[in-house]
């Protein structure tokens, strides 16, 4: 009897393998070798294990990371920029010719495109090799100084940039377009300045077939411009083959900083005072809105939507009262409402999607949280133990997207985990 109950023991020890003691008068062959273990079906509501977790030395702050071709994480830094194999979590290769703070943006099946501090360069992702450099000496005009304050948004081989253009006494500021393919401008059109030192920046919200929308940001909006919008979002509608203004409108009820998004339609949505407001953006007018949370006994304060992710017909956004909404864009029908069950905070959950889409998953600075997209089952949540305590100073759980297969990369600080998620 005794003998039994320490082999079942051994057995559960070493993963559900076949026990095996000797009883007396037993024979002291080998015996066969078992047949191994079938592959055990994760357990619902339990998180996925990290296929592999990498620590990138370099400071949260001074770095930039992005995932491409589903096969390399780029981490592109000061100092140097790193390539990062996603099957494994080891390093493939470091570069500090390909040295930049800011995001590597996709080019195509074998180049990222860095914006460096004195060049654009096209690194292989494989590699890091630099396989092209244009000077930004060589991206002014005539007699030009250009100055490039931020990204404002990217769309296939096009980004969208910011920034100022020195000529003589005359300093004027821009929204420019550029090819990444074809490695040269599109167009300039002239926008406002915004407050110094940060200004101009403006961030694309919408993409369509024939133009983009964009917002100023925030941070850089003069008192004046403040003023004269009333407290008010501004957008504006560039063409998207000539950069041609076409038309400026502003969304009544919606703060300058309040979370926006579009659609390839004409659809835009915003928080407005906890609720979540779809628009018209030709004519500005509002097409529907979704109520807010309910605050229970005790709870105060707005609990504003953040910017949603849309997949087809289908809206997601997370609110601060840890509730993510699933909506219909056409009509504001939620399919689905539900609470990451983490703690009300001052923090606005984040949403992203799984490779496949299936999965939704809410994130900040507590965990992450993910739900199926299609009804909203709760799946499961994800926190490293013993990482830095959370806060309103503390990493979030940051998925990026760009991967695919099965397995998801999430950040939190300069820490990085690939996921089983679908």
């Amino acid at each position: 009897m005794l003998t039994g109950v320490v082999a079942g023991v051994v057995g559960l020890a070493v993963g559900g393998g076949a026990g095996y003691g000797l009883a007396p008068g037993d024979s002291d062959k080998t015996p066969a070798t078992a047949a191994p273990a079938p592959k055990r079906s994760p357990i619902a509501g339990l998180p996925p294990v990290p296929v592999w977790k990498y620590e990138h030395p370099a400071e949260a702050g001074q770095f930039s990371a992005s995932v491409h071709q589903g096969r390399v994480l780029v981490l592109t830094g000061r100092e140097q920029s790193a390539g990062i194999d996603l099957r494994t979590g080891r390093p493939l290769w470091q570069r500090t010719q390909a040295a930049a703070l800011s995001r590597a943006l996709p080019v195509d099946g074998e180049l990222c495109f860095v914006d460096a501090p004195d060049a654009f360069l096209w690194i292989a992702v494989r590699d890091g090799q630099v396989r092209h450099r244009v000077a930004k000496t060589t991206l002014a005009g005539p007699g030009e100084t250009l100055t490039l304050t931020g990204t404002a948004g990217w769309d296939g081989t096009t980004v969208w940039m910011t920034g100022r253009v020195k000529k003589g006494a005359a300093l004027l500021s821009y929204l420019f377009a550029y090819d990444l393919a074809a490695r040269e401008w599109l167009w300039r059109t002239p926008v406002a300045a915004g407050a110094p030192p940060d200004g101009p920046q403006y961030d694309v919200v919408a993409v369509r077939p024939a133009d983009i929308v964009v917002r100023q940001d925030a941070r850089t909006i003069t008192p004046a411009q403040r003023t004269a919008a009333k407290g008010t979002s501004v957008l504006f509608a560039f063409d998207r083959k000539t950069g041609k203004k076409l038309r400026s409108f502003r969304l009544a009820g919606v703060h300058p900083s309040a979370a926006l998004v579009g659609d390839a339609s004409d659809r835009l949505f915003a928080s407005s005072a906890g609720e979540l407001h779809a628009y018209n953006s030709r004519t500005a007018a509002r097409l529907w809105r979704v109520a807010r949370a309910k605050a229970a006994p005790g709870e105060t304060g707005v609990f504003a939507f953040g910017s949603g992710i849309l997949s087809g017909p289908m809206l997601y956004a997370a609110n601060r009262h840890q509730e993510v909404a699933a909506v219909d864009t056409a009509n504001g029908r939620q399919l689905w409402r539900r609470s990451t069950e983490a703690p009300a905070t001052s923090e606005i959950p984040g949403t992203a999607f799984s490779g496949s889409g299936r999965t939704v998953l809410a994130y900040d600075s507590v965990q992450l949280t993910a739900f199926a997209a299609r009804d909203g089952k709760r799946l499961w949540k994800f926190q490293e133990a013993g990482a830095e305590d959370s806060g309103t100073d503390a990493p979030r759980y940051r998925p990026l997207t760009g991967g695919s297969g099965r397995n998801l990369v999430v950040r939190r600080g300069r820490t990085f985990y690939a996921l089983p998620v679908d």
